[in-house]
């Protein structure tokens, strides 16, 4: 075997026990009584020379949480979820909050227990490195204020029973309205419409709910003001109120059963 067929094959043989992706670059180890807790530095080709840079967690080479869908302004509606939290006040705008979420699917309550006596050997070390990490997407350091053992929140998805927009490629271009709230409350509205072989969506609108005694509230009302929109003649008279009451998800499920729209 020669030199070079022997250092790859090393090569290959590290990546398998470290259980690491040839393109991962590992920033922190933590080893506590037999376990491995890893942050990872995974990048994946955006395109010729450039890379997406995405921080991971590996417990024993098996990965915990690989995307950021924040905390949810209501956690009292996950009452089985076992949460650590870790010096909140610490943070500042300034950062990205990452709350790490550990499936019950994937992990065993035991693992969960281990992975945060590893986490917490090295706070300091991972806290240290996030706050230097920086990723193309949020532009700014991120901080893990919490690990959760619990499913991580899905975004909720609604749609309207009857279109109330069209865009400039007019009825015949498909088009979408899509009411999106993610898990720590941050709301988008878009309009999309497919016409001349290309896609157009709108960020129509956008904001942050409030809680409020267990309840979420939009905090103000909801304006699309867009050059390429306009509204549909035969829907020009419908309230936003009757517009949001015939917001649904794909179960049915309406979206003011999830929210209030008091205006």
């Amino acid at each position: 075997m020669n030199a070079l067929l022997f250092r790859l094959c090393l090569l290959a043989t590290a990546c398998f026990l470290w259980g690491c992706d040839p393109d991962d670059n590992i920033l922190v180890v933590s080893v506590y009584k037999g376990h491995t807790l890893q942050l990872v530095d995974h990048m994946s080709a955006r395109s010729i020379g450039q890379y997406n840079h995405q921080a991971v967690l590996r417990f024993d080479g098996k990965t915990v949480s690989d995307y950021n869908v924040g905390f949810p302004l209501l956690p009292e509606q996950h009452p089985d979820w076992v949460i650590r939290n870790y010096d909140l006040e610490m943070s500042s705008p300034d950062q990205t909050p990452w709350t790490v979420y550990m499936s019950p699917k994937t992990f065993s309550r035991a693992e969960f227990d281990q992975m945060i006596a590893c986490f917490e050997a090295k706070w300091s070390d991972f806290d240290t490195t996030l706050t230097n990490f920086r990723t193309p997407s949020y532009g700014k350091p991120g901080r893990i204020e919490r690990i959760v053992y619990g499913e991580a929140p899905r975004e909720l998805v609604f749609h309207p029973k009857k279109l109330r927009y069209q865009t400039v490629y007019g009825r015949k271009g498909e088009p979408e309205e899509t009411f999106t709230i993610k898990p720590d409350g941050t709301w988008y509205f878009q309009i999309a419409s497919n016409g001349d072989g290309s896609r157009f969506v709108a960020n129509a609108a956008n904001g942050m709910l409030m809680a409020n005694n267990g309840q979420l509230i939009i905090e103000k009302p909801l304006v699309v003001d867009s050059p390429m929109l306009s509204v549909r003649p035969e829907m020009a008279g419908l309230s936003d109120s009757d517009y949001f009451q015939s917001f649904a998800d794909s179960t049915g499920k309406p979206l003011l059963s999830v929210m209030k729209y008091p205006y």
